[in-house]
C-alpha cells in the first residue's frame, strides 16, 4: 500500500518505522508505471547499432585467462532494480577448454565508493571517497563504526590486516579522516560503514553487513548444457541476463557476444504518443505503427541496424558491395588500376625530358650566360597514350638580357638533341620574387623541339633579381 511516514520532532524512529518508510518508497507509482510498461528487461543500450554498443560487452582481458568490460554498464531487472557494473579488467575465468555463459544479475554491495589507505597512527587517506557523507566523528556524540576489507581482482572481499571494528574520531573532508584502534599501515582497502550504535550495544552485536547497501552486479560463469544454447538450469527470465559465451584452453581465450536477446525495451504500444495532432497512437496495428513512425520521423531499431549494415565499410575495401563499379561511380572515385595507368611516376617515364639539366638563357649560344634554377618542381599526368600534361615551377635569378628580350628555357644539356615529338605552346606566369611583384603572363612556344621560348617585354624583368616562373602545357611524347 502506498503511503508516507509522518515525521515529528522528538518522535522516536527505529528499525520498524524506517522499514515502513522504505516500503512506502519501494511502492512508488512511477516505478510501477515503469515496470508495467517494459517489454523486455535487460541491458541499457549506450550506442547504436548493437554491434558497436559497449554496455556489458565482454572482451579478452589484459592478463592471461581473464576477461574485461571496458565501460561502466547498466541493466534493469523486472523488480526495477538497477544492475550496475563498473568497468573492470582481468577477471579470471575457468580454464578447462569448456564453454561457459557469462550471466549477470542484481546484487547489493555494502562497501563504499573509493579505496582507502590506513596509516599506523589512524589517519585515513581516501581516493574517490565521500567521508563527509557517511562518517560521524566523536564530536557529534554518535561516532561511526567502520570495517575494512581487501578486494581481489575478481571482486571478492576478504578481511584486511586491520580486521577489527574501528571508530571514527574525526572527519577532515571527503578524503581524510581519523580512526582509533590498534592499526598497521595498509593500502588500497574497501571500507564498510557499520553505522552508529547506542552505548549499550556490544561489539558482538554489530553486524559486518553494513548500514548502507548499493546496487551492484553479480557475475557468474554458467557451464553450457546444450551446444551454443543458453543454459536454463537456475535461469530466471527478466532477472538474469546472458552477455557472452566464453572458453579458455589455458592459452587462448575465446569470447562470443550473446547480448542481442537481453537488451532493455519499453512497450511503447501501451503509451499514448504526444504529437501535434494530439492523436492517440497507442495499440496500433503493425502497419499503422510504421505509418506513425514515419510521421514522427522515427526509425525502428530493425531499420537502423539493417541500413547501417549496408553502409560502405572502410575495412572491407569495397568487397562488401555487390557492384564495385556502381559504388565507385556513386562515390565519384577512381579505382587503383585507373590511377596507376593515368598518373605515371616520374621514374617510369620513357621520354628524355627532365629537369636534371634544365637551364635558362636570354639568348641561344655560348655568348649568353646560362642560369640553373635554384628550385624546380616538375609534374606529369598522362591523358592519352601519346600526350602528357606538363607543369613545372622554378625559382631562378634572371640572367643578363639579350638584344631580343627572349627567355629561353632549355631542357637537356644539348640544344641540338630534340626531346619533344613536336613544337608546343603553353602558358607562362612570371613573378618577381625579390620585389613581390607580378611581371607578366604570356604564351610560350617551342623552339627546335627542345627549347621553350618566352618573349620578355622590355622593362618587365630586372637582371640578377630572383623570379618565379610557372609553365603549363600539353606535351606530345615521342
Amino acid at each position: 500500500m502506498k503511503g508516507k511516514l509522518n515525521i515529528y520532532r522528538d518522535n522516536f524512529l527505529e528499525k520498524e518505522e524506517l522499514n515502513r518508510l522504505m516500503s512506502f518508497i519501494n511502492d512508488n507509482p512511477a516505478m510501477f508505471l515503469f515496470v508495467s510498461n517494459t517489454q523486455n528487461f535487460g541491458i541499457l543500450q549506450q550506442l547504436s547499432p548493437l554491434s558497436i554498443d559497449p554496455a556489458f560487452k565482454v572482451e579478452v582481458g589484459t592478463n592471461a585467462n581473464t576477461i574485461k568490460i571496458a565501460v561502466d554498464s547498466y541493466a534493469f531487472d523486472k523488480y526495477g532494480q538497477l544492475i550496475q557494473q563498473r568497468a573492470f579488467d582481468n577477471l579470471p575465468i575457468p580454464i578447462d577448454d569448456q564453454w561457459y555463459w557469462v550471466k549477470i544479475s542484481h546484487r547489493y554491495d555494502n562497501y563504499e565508493q573509493g579505496f582507502v589507505n590506513i596509516a599506523d597512527d589512524g589517519t585515513l587517506s581516501g581516493a574517490g571517497t565521500h567521508f563527509t557523507e557517511v562518517f560521524r566523528g566523536i564530536s557529534s556524540g554518535f561516532p561511526t563504526k567502520v570495517k575494512f576489507y581487501k578486494q581481489a581482482s575478481d571482486g571478492t572481499l576478504s578481511p584486511a590486516d586491520n580486521s577489527d571494528i574501528y571508530e571514527v574520531v574525526s572527519v577532515g573532508n571527503d578524503t581524510t579522516a581519523t580512526i582509533s584502534g590498534n592499526l598497521v599501515a595498509e593500502d588500497n582497502l574497501r571500507y564498510v560503514v557499520l553505522g552508529t550504535f547506542s552505548i549499550k550495544t556490544s561489539i558482538g552485536e554489530i553486524t559486518s553487513t553494513g548500514i548502507f547497501s548499493y546496487d551492484s552486479c553479480q557475475i557468474d560463469f554458467i557451464a553450457e548444457e546444450v551446444e551454443d544454447t543458453p543454459p536454463t538450469t537456475g535461469f530466471l527470465p527478466n532477472e538474469h541476463f546472458y552477455t557472452a559465451r566464453i572458453k579458455s584452453d589455458g592459452t587462448t581465450v575465446t569470447v562470443q557476444d550473446k547480448r542481442v536477446n537481453y537488451y532493455f525495451r519499453m512497450n511503447f504500444g501501451d503509451i499514448i504518443v504526444s504529437n501535434k495532432a494530439n492523436v492517440d497512437a497507442s495499440n496500433l496495428a503493425p502497419s499503422d505503427v510504421t505509418a506513425w513512425l514515419a510521421k514522427l520521423s522515427v526509425y525502428t531499431q530493425a531499420y537502423i541496424d539493417t541500413a547501417l549494415t549496408a553502409f560502405l565499410q572502410k575495412s572491407q575495401n569495397l568487397n562488401d558491395l555487390a557492384n564495385k563499379t556502381t559504388a565507385r561511380d556513386n562515390l565519384s572515385v577512381y579505382d587503383k588500376g585507373y590511377i596507376d595507368a593515368t598518373f605515371v611516376p616520374l621514374s617510369s617515364l620513357t621520354f628524355t625530358c627532365s629537369t636534371d639539366h634544365l637551364t635558362m638563357q636570354t639568348g641561344v649560344g655560348p655568348s649568353h650566360p646560362v642560369v640553373t634554377p635554384s628550385i624546380t618542381y616538375l609534374n606529369y599526368a598522362k591523358i592519352s597514350s601519346k600526350v602528357y600534361l606538363i607543369n613545372f615551377t622554378c625559382v631562378f635569378q634572371m640572367p643578363p638580357s639579350g638584344s631580343n628580350n627572349h627567355l629561353y628555357i632549355v631542357f637537356g644539356s644539348d640544344q641540338g638533341s630534340p626531346h619533344f615529338s613536336a613544337n608546343l605552346t603553353g602558358s607562362v606566369v612570371l613573378y618577381n620574387n625579390s620585389d613581390n611583384g607580378f611581371v607578366s603572363a604570356a604564351l610560350c612556344v617551342g623552339y627546335n623541339n627542345t627549347v621553350l621560348d618566352y618573349k620578355l617585354t622590355s622593362g618587365n624583368y630586372i637582371n640578377s633579381k630572383e623570379y618565379i616562373l610557372t609553365f603549363s602545357c600539353a606535351l606530345p611524347i615521342s
